[in-house]
């Protein structure tokens, strides 16, 4: 196991100013940002099948393959979650995933948690779990894991959505930022109907953003897998 890595003045993105991050964009929503749940929708956006009058599902003429997921509908959509409802139950990866399932994604054990806005009355909500990785890859660090309740329709209305991410295995998942322009750290996230998951990985000053995001696909894509489809996330 690789020594743990020392901090270097070449990391502008301390644990603290990642908190700030999420900070500023959880106290930017309001309540018209909240979403319902979309026409034809059960809950937390999850798509229901069609019923006939005995309350008994229709089967169609063709069978049409269940795409359903913690990040996706039973058409392979995207989840689309209610902030409020979210914010009461923020998936916490520092504490429902075991020391050895960190292990086996690439991380070490004994995260460090910070809660945001979970005992107030105010809409933003988040938790960061600070993780280091086991094995360094060109200097790179995972910030960790976290979860909020900022949806991905808040993201591309303020600028903030980058692109969908079809390389990674995780049902639409997307790259995103909560500073535009940034270069030396790449989040990559995906909307459950518990709030959205996401996974960040930064670099040295100065850093190929493309580099730093094939990592951050690489380390969600594992906790994907160590976490059978991150079913710990499915109520």
């Amino acid at each position: 196991m690789a020594a743990q890595p020392e901090k270097k003045d070449g990391y502008p993105l301390t644990r603290t100013t990642v908190s700030t991050a999420f900070l500023i964009a959880c106290s930017c929503l309001t309540l018209t940002s909240c979403q319902a749940p979309e026409s034809g929708t059960g809950p937390a956006g999850r798509e229901t099948a069609p019923t006939d009058t005995s309350g008994t599902p229709s089967v169609g003429a063709e069978a049409v393959p269940d795409l359903s997921s913690a990040t996706s509908n039973a058409d392979g959509s995207p989840i689309v979650f209610d902030p409020v409802e979210a914010g009461k139950n923020l998936p916490d990866p520092c504490t429902e995933l075991s020391a050895t399932t960190l292990n086996e994604i690439g991380f070490r054990e004994n995260p460090n948690k910070t809660a945001i806005g979970l005992n107030d009355n105010l809409l933003g909500k988040a938790i960061t779990c600070s993780l280091d990785l086991i094995e360094m890859v060109d200097n790179f660090r995972a910030l960790g894991m976290d979860s909020d309740n900022v949806s991905k329709e808040y993201m591309v209305e303020n600028g903030l959505f980058i692109r969908e991410v079809p390389e990674s295995i995780v049902p639409n998942a997307y790259f995103y930022t909560f500073s535009p322009g940034e270069e030396d750290i790449c989040w990559i996230g995906a909307d459950t109907a518990r709030g959205r998951l996401g996974l960040s990985v930064a670099g040295p000053t100065p850093s190929i953003r493309e580099r730093l995001c094939e990592e951050a696909v690489g380390y969600f894509d594992k906790a994907y897998v160590e976490t059978d489809g991150f079913s710990w996330l499915v109520n």
